[in-house]
């Protein structure tokens, strides 16, 4: 019995392509191509920036949100707010006699020592507890 290839021509079953040393070096053509066109996709993106100074950015960043009193750093002043919240620091109102004055400003300075409260936070933090014509 004679066999009759259908449908594929007289290549056989499953056989694809250029077998044999024509198939390749067709290959090496195609490889030659695919690596020049990946080349010129390459050249149109934009260089990539250095990683220098990411790092050092993810680094600060890093240091930044860690509790600074955990190495002995200065507390952030919003918790030096709450301290003085917390404590029930009173706010000046003002007035035209220096009694009213020298009622607040010791109080103030003793809740400070008392909360531990940097010199670099002190004035903000006493600005915030004027009220009315003190504030102005």
């Amino acid at each position: 019995m004679e066999r009759v290839a259908r449908g594929r021509g007289a290549r056989g079953r499953g056989a694809r392509g250029r077998g044999g040393r024509a198939g390749r070096r067709a290959g090496r053509g195609h490889d030659g191509l695919v690596v020049g066109l990946l080349t010129q996709l390459l050249a149109r993106f934009p260089p990539l920036a250095p990683q220098g100074p990411v790092v050092e950015v993810q680094q600060r960043v890093a240091e930044v949100e860690q509790p600074r009193a955990a190495f002995g750093g200065i507390p952030p002043y919003l918790d030096m707010m709450g301290q003085m919240q917390r404590i029930g620091t009173m706010f000046f109102e003002g007035g035209v006699g220096p009694e009213e004055t020298h009622a607040w400003h010791p109080r103030l300075e003793w809740n400070f020592r008392s909360i531990r409260c940097p010199l670099e936070y002190q004035v903000e933090l006493a600005v915030h507890h004027l009220n009315g014509d003190a504030h102005l």
